[in-house]
């Protein structure tokens, strides 16, 4: 009797192996995870590590935002468990964003962000130094950081986003 193998979507690609590389692999978390997992690419990302950030600083990047989704979701009592990735162009900027469906922040979380270690998970393994990276990845790149909170628990939609954006200010 022949074994069914599970197959994952297949991701809409970069064409840069360690970015796509990336990518799978947080799918594949996601899946063990039963979380939704959809990514979308803007425009030319090659553009975007040749111009605006590092490959390796984008990459570090992606897995510990999605990373912070995977366990945020983890938190939540949510039955609607989706991440959205998206990187690319954004109306003429550079920027990669994550919306996901787990707990917001915690007020002392959003008050430390890279000024030290902070973290909503401790308990779990956090140790905040994902967002310190982040700082100062921004910081080298002249990018910026928005939290949108957008809603309380929903099945229906995303709760919050996570977006860095590299516009040069």
């Amino acid at each position: 009797k022949a074994q069914e193998i599970k197959t994952l979507d297949k991701l809409p690609t970069t064409g840069i192996v360690e970015i796509d590389d990336m990518f799978k692999y947080m799918q594949s978390e996601c899946d063990s995870k039963k979380i939704q997992f959809n990514l979308k690419i803007n425009g030319n990302i090659y553009h975007m590590i040749n111009n605006k950030i590092p490959q390796s600083r984008l990459v570090t990047l992606i897995g510990d935002h999605l990373r912070d989704a995977i366990i945020a979701i983890d938190f939540s009592n949510n039955t609607f468990k989706s991440i959205l990735a998206v990187l690319g162009e954004n109306n003429g900027v550079y920027e990669f964003c994550v919306f996901d469906t787990g707990i917001e922040f915690k007020i002392d979380t959003l008050l430390n962000l890279g000024l030290k270690p902070a973290t909503t998970h401790k308990d779990s393994g956090g140790t905040g130094i994902g967002f310190m990276t982040t700082f100062e990845t921004m910081k080298e790149t002249k990018a910026s950081l928005i939290i949108d909170e957008m809603r309380e628990m929903s099945n229906t939609d995303y709760t919050k986003s996570v977006t860095i954006r590299f516009e040069d200010k």
